[in-house]
């Protein structure tokens, strides 16, 4: 019995120790994230397969969802705010590869 006893306290200890590596992480790569500095654009000139046109190229945030590499290669559901703060739609208008070119409408 006692070793009952001593084999579920153990496994209860281990249960919560690792319980706070099982929580969700506040950094999720597959939520909107900022992809600014993958691309090219008028005032980031890089190479880059993914081009971006747009009057605020990458000086403002360009949220993204996907591109984890994992479920997508390319990031979609882009929106870069205008001066408002206005979520405006980046679309991926010509595509190549895991790039192509952006535009915002």
């Amino acid at each position: 019995m006692k070793r009952v006893l001593a084999c579920a306290g153990i496994a209860a200890a281990a249960l919560l120790a690792a319980a706070p590596l099982a929580s969700a992480d506040s950094n999720d790569v597959f939520g909107p994230h900022d992809w600014s500095s993958r691309f090219a654009s008028q005032n980031n000139v890089m190479l880059s397969s993914r081009i971006l046109i747009s009057p605020y190229g990458t000086t403002r945030p360009l949220m993204c969802s996907g591109g984890d590499g994992h479920y997508s290669l390319f990031p979609h559901d882009c929106t870069q705010n205008d001066d408002n703060g206005v979520p405006h739609p980046v679309d991926r208008a010509i595509p190549f590869g895991t790039g192509g070119i952006y535009i915002y409408r």
